[in-house]
């Protein structure tokens, strides 16, 4: 009488299935070697050259808090922290999250006035090549290399790309 576990390949353990796989896969591995590590020299060399023809860029970081609003809660002897604590669940929402006062900030960053004023006394034109003197596209561009974060504190941070690292800092 035949052993049905062994004619039957449905019949087979996972186990050597899987063993199987992974010898076919090391047997190819073997066999291909040459073409697999040519592919990966090849990549690491382009990856290096790439690298090093890219323009470096810096950043620079400047993280901003907002004054406090003093509690409107005080005189009915609610601490804001106490509030806020009963809060807590709905900052997930976007309810109780930071201060309007950071928002704020941001529309004055972002305003056309003072970023145009950026652009000059930085003379942006000329940095990011802007051949029209188009006010509107050196606006444009900055607004591409800054960044503004509202952090779960309640603060908000500046991040400014530049290629000159001096410059980068000062516009921060």
């Amino acid at each position: 009488m035949t052993d049905p576990s062994t004619t039957d390949p449905s019949m087979h353990s996972t186990e050597s299935r899987s063993s199987r796989t992974f010898l076919d896969t090391l047997l190819v591995v073997q066999q291909r070697w040459r073409v697999i590590a040519g592919i990966v020299i090849v990549v690491t060399l382009l990856a290096a050259v790439i690298s090093f023809l890219l323009p470096r860029t810096y950043q620079s970081s400047a993280t901003i808090m907002p004054p406090k609003n003093p509690n409107p809660f005080s005189g009915v002897g609610l601490s804001s922290s106490s509030l806020m604590r009963q809060l807590s669940p709905l900052r997930s929402i976007g309810v109780g999250g930071s201060s309007p006062d950071v928002y704020n900030y941001i529309a004055i960053l972002k305003s056309a006035s003072l970023l145009s004023r950026v652009v000059r006394e930085f003379d942006l034109m000329a940095v990011y090549d802007i051949e029209k003197n188009s006010m509107h596209d050196a606006i444009g561009s900055l607004k591409d290399n800054v960044e503004f974060v509202v952090n779960e504190e309640g603060t908000l941070t500046i991040v400014v790309a530049d290629r000159d690292p001096i410059r980068c800092s000062k516009m921060t």
